[in-house]
């Protein structure tokens, strides 16, 4: 799996956020999730 970002990076939460914390985080992985599934897709 090739990513710019370490898995410890990732994973940190954003202090920064207006929503509960760590919620914006997951939303985001799950979408790179999905992205990476979909470019295994034919």
């Amino acid at each position: 799996m090739q990513s710019s970002k370490s898995a410890q990076e990732l994973v940190t939460l954003n202090p920064k956020s207006e929503y509960a914390p760590g919620l914006e985080d997951t939303l985001i992985l799950t979408m790179k999730g999905i992205a990476a599934g979909l470019q295994n897709t034919g």
